[in-house]
């Protein structure tokens, strides 16, 4: 299976004096972010593609890794593109 990182070296400039960020904080971070700005919830998303809630936790808070298929259907649900969920770039989804 393809695994999909980010570049290790950004930063969270929200934090107190910039503070470096994890490939699965940014990762996770852009899920919660586009799931949300969905309007579903961790249970539908997680019945619209066939997986059980907590997997849709694990992946939000950084413990589970994201395939590239994974990845891909997961930006279409939300309507976004996968190169927004692996950038700091850009508000909202």
């Amino acid at each position: 299976m393809c695994r999909v990182t980010v570049p290790s070296a950004l930063y969270d400039s929200g934090a107190k004096g910039a503070q470096p960020v994890s490939d699965a904080a940014i990762l996770a971070r852009r899920l919660r972010q586009a799931r949300e700005a969905s309007g579903l919830s961790q249970g539908e998303v997680a019945r619209r593609i066939d997986y059980h809630r907590p997997t849709i936790s694990e992946i939000e808070a950084g413990r589970r890794q994201v395939g590239a298929l994974e990845l891909v259907t997961l930006a279409r649900l939300y309507h976004v593109s996968v190169v927004w969920l692996l950038s700091l770039e850009g508000e909202a989804a």
